[in-house]
């Protein structure tokens, strides 16, 4: 199975962590071999962002969730793994490939359409209109995790607002079936799509892009996202301990994410 590649940054700065543990999970001050990051695609640029602001040498690999999984499965070297699907996080444990999963991060869905000239004078959205056969839409495929929460929350709508059957025939008639939140997304901001449902922290980062609009959210479902951190090195776990650092927390808040640990 070939790896999947870095993602769009790739550091080669010092820890700035001068006494803390992170700066002896890097190595100290002697050049030391960049920590290695396995994140699924809907915190990818998150976590850039947080070695960034932590002044940290960090490799980050984005990538579907199942596909880091399979990844981890067959012997891909990692510091620390994030994942969206906390029951994949538990079973990797108890394998005895990662440490004991930490629920990090939550978010929400919501529905996005693409931004355009046009966004401001579109006609109210319905959660209805995601059923409309004449609305093009893109949904993750059932097999990842947004895919399986998509479906959880389009079926609470149904339960709780109707019409019977709501759930399937979104379903049913979406244009496309995509293997992460990050395809969804793009085939949204590239107007291949009217409408898709993604996790609210992905859609903050693409509407500061202006590349979409929230036209939706699923909150009230109850149905939300739990990004799960596993260590696999004393350097992974130093990472994961800062994630809930100040600096991190800022970060982790303006890219949409509720932070889960105290």
């Amino acid at each position: 199975m070939a790896c999947v590649a870095p993602s769009r940054v790739t550091w080669r700065t010092r820890c700035l962590l001068a006494g803390t543990a992170l700066l002896a999970a890097c190595g100290g001050a002697v050049g030391p071999a960049p920590i290695t990051v396995l994140a699924a695609s809907s915190v990818a640029v998150a976590v850039e962002d947080v070695g960034t602001a932590l002044g940290l040498d960090l490799t980050v690999v984005s990538a579907g969730s199942q596909v880091i999984i399979a990844q981890v499965e067959a012997g891909a070297p990692a510091d620390l793994v994030l994942l969206a699907d906390p029951v994949a996080a538990q079973r990797l444990h108890a394998a005895g490939l990662l440490g004991a999963p930490v629920a990090l991060l939550a978010s929400p869905l919501v529905v996005v359409a693409p931004d355009s000239p046009s966004a401001q004078s579109r006609p109210a959205f319905a959660l209805t209109d995601l059923a409309n056969p004449d609305a093009r839409v893109v949904l993750a495929d059932a097999g990842v995790p947004l895919g399986h929460l998509t479906r959880l929350a389009l079926a609470e709508v149904e339960q709780r607002d109707g019409p019977l059957g709501f759930m399937q025939a979104v379903v049913d008639h979406a244009d496309s079936l995509e293997g992460s939140a990050r395809a969804v997304l793009a085939k949204v901001a590239a107007g291949e799509a009217d409408l898709g449902v993604v996790y609210a922290a992905n859609a903050t980062e693409a509407v500061a892009r202006g590349e979409v609009v929230i036209v939706a959210s699923l909150a009230d479902t109850g149905v939300v996202s739990t990004v799960v951190g596993q260590a696999a090195t004393p350097a992974g776990q130093a990472v994961l301990d800062a994630m809930v650092s100040p600096a991190a927390r800022r970060v982790l808040t303006a890219h949409g994410f509720t932070i889960l640990l105290p």
